[in-house]
């Protein structure tokens, strides 16, 4: 019922989703590499592991009237319940906008209307009046959202991208954080704008706590006027005043992630010129753990870039056919990653 007005935006929106999949402190738990917890979660969203289900015949639990999902989500299961109260309203919870997102992440690979039709036919399986229709309105409310964020995002950009030539000694402090907050304030106001109160706190509450966070912790880092223990005990009022699970479920995040969107690639810099940015910026505990992670990190590209290779031998192998070529690529990704670094390749394989 609400697919026609969609679809009369869909010109807009689609530059929308586009933008919105590469956007720096907007990626709604997308750091599939930066965070233990995003991981977990993102592992409660879609399962990859050939013990849950037989992914080679069913991918989502009902058969689609629009087909197989988009070749890079093949190998994936998707199945998530939404909640409703005893009068049958829809309970506004993260849930749906994983549905929401999980969908969209096909935006390059399907039209808008087929992403819109997909979400409307799972959200007609797992809904009946009246959390049908108040599903139905929350993504048409989600899609105005994701347009305002697109006018944002031009807004910034070029803004954001004058701060990145003198990176890392000019762009850690200063005009920089504060431009960055100001982001994070304007993105805060747009969602309060167009989702609501209740989609707005279920959707990206726990974001906004951890954007906040992160930039007063970056903000004390950066503070010239503070000697180390200064800055020490400055942090450790700081995770005092957070709830004791935020700050243990933060444990391997990447505590600059808020400022590596933005800028130019790390790499230009030597190993002692990058350790002591990162100093300035997070903090001397922190560049050491951000060491340690560019070593595992380098592990995984090194795996990464011999999957790519076979990948494409497979891929360009005239003497398989498709249902081969899938067949192999299932068996190179599980012989090489974990299941939830399957997720990763499947979006990386996507956006190459």
């Amino acid at each position: 019922m609400y697919i026609k007005f969609l679809v009369a935006v869909a010109l807009c929106v689609a530059t929308s989703f586009v933008i919105w999949q590469y956007q720096g402190l907007d990626q709604d738990a997308q750091d599939l590499d930066t965070s233990k917890t995003n991981q977990d979660h993102q592992k409660s969203v879609i399962d990859s592991s050939p013990e849950a289900i037989n992914t080679e015949t069913q991918q989502l639990p009902y058969e689609s009237e629009h087909g197989d999902l988009v070749s890079s989500l093949r190998g994936i299961y998707f199945d998530r319940d939404l909640a409703v109260d005893e009068n049958g309203d829809l309970r506004i919870s993260s849930d749906l906008k994983d549905i929401f997102d999980f969908f969209f992440s096909a935006i390059e690979e399907e039209s808008l209307e087929t992403v819109l039709a997909r979400i409307e036919e799972y959200l007609n399986y797992k809904l009946e009046e009246p959390a049908l229709s108040q599903a139905l309105q929350s993504l048409e409310s989600y899609v105005a959202y994701k347009t305002a964020v697109m006018d944002l995002e031009l807004t910034f950009s070029s803004r954001i991208e004058s701060f990145t030539t003198d990176w890392p000694m000019s762009s850690l402090s200063g005009s920089y954080l504060d431009l960055i907050d100001e982001r994070l304030q304007l993105l805060k106001s747009i969602r309060a704008e167009n989702l609501g109160l209740e989609m707005h706190e279920a959707f990206y509450s726990e974001r906004e706590q951890y954007d906040a966070y992160m930039i007063e912790r970056l903000r004390i880092n950066a503070d010239q006027a503070m000697n180390s223990e200064q800055k020490s005990a400055a942090l450790e009022s700081l995770d005092a005043q957070m709830p004791a699970e935020f700050i243990e479920s933060r444990s391997g995040a990447n505590p600059v992630q808020v400022l590596r969107e933005s800028t130019t690639d790390n790499q230009e810099l030597t190993g002692e010129e990058l350790y002591n940015a990162r100093v300035e910026a997070v903090g001397e505990e922190a560049a050491e753990r951000l060491t340690s992670l560019d070593s595992q990190r380098k592990e995984w590209d090194s795996r990464y870039t011999s999957y790519t290779s076979q990948r494409d031998e497979i891929l360009l192998n005239d003497a398989y056919s498709d249902e081969v070529k899938v067949t192999e690529l299932e068996l190179l990704r599980d012989s090489l990653f974990s299941s939830s670094e399957k997720v990763r390749v499947i979006a990386l394989d996507r956006i190459q």
